[in-house]
């Protein structure tokens, strides 16, 4: 079991959240998992982008990679210089 077994029982979230965070050790199939599975994506290319470990021409072929469109990646990007500055 990982950690987020644990974290799930002891906040006692829904099991799905648990089947979702497990399903990212395979392959994520369930709709919650796909998106946890993607966000999770979107912040590692961020965080690489941000630290010049990959080129803008490498972090779009990655988001391509994950179908995710303009709209959502923008506004994933606004959340997290938001975020980023306030830490």
């Amino acid at each position: 079991m990982g950690i987020f077994y644990f974290i799930t029982r002891e906040w006692k979230l829904p099991e799905k959240f648990w089947m979702a965070l497990f399903e990212q050790t395979k392959e994520p199939q369930s709709v919650l998992a796909v998106a946890l599975h993607n966000a999770n994506s979107c912040a590692e290319l961020y965080l690489l982008h941000e630290k010049n470990k990959i080129s803008g021409d490498e972090l779009y072929e990655a988001i391509d990679s994950l179908k995710c469109n303009g709209i959502v990646w923008r506004e994933f990007l606004d959340k997290a210089k938001l975020l980023t500055n306030t830490i």
